[in-house]
């Protein structure tokens, strides 16, 4: 028993804030937020929540995207591609009543960012 999905998506996010670093003359980098940049995310995800038998249950998804973001401030301006991926894994197993073995598991490919990359 249990379900298995597939989706698209189309995801635009303006104004989107954006981690931006600056290097000062006297050596401090300098970490703040702005509102700068304008994100664009489209892909498909599969999802499976399945119970093979009763004491076992799984779950997990894909998400395969292409992320583009475009970035301006002051003194620059950037756009930036990828192709990522997301991965999650929840397996869970009660071997009887009162006890549960669960095991849990993702991955975040890194993402592109108005000044590079995350992850």
């Amino acid at each position: 028993m249990g379900f298995v999905s597939a989706e698209a998506y189309y995801r635009q996010t303006n104004n989107a804030f954006t981690q931006i670093l600056r290097l000062r003359n006297d050596g401090i980098v300098v970490i703040t937020t702005e509102n700068l940049s304008r994100n664009y995310s489209y892909g498909i995800q599969l999802s499976a929540n399945l119970t093979p038998w009763k004491q076992f249950n799984v779950f997990t998804s894909v998400n395969l995207y292409n992320h583009h973001v475009e970035g301006e401030s002051v003194s620059e301006s950037s756009e930036k591609k990828s192709i990522g991926s997301d991965f999650n894994l929840n397996a869970k197993y009660t071997p009887r009543q009162g006890s549960r073995i669960q095991i849990s598991g993702f991955y975040n490919a890194p993402r592109v960012t108005a000044q590079g990359e995350t992850g």
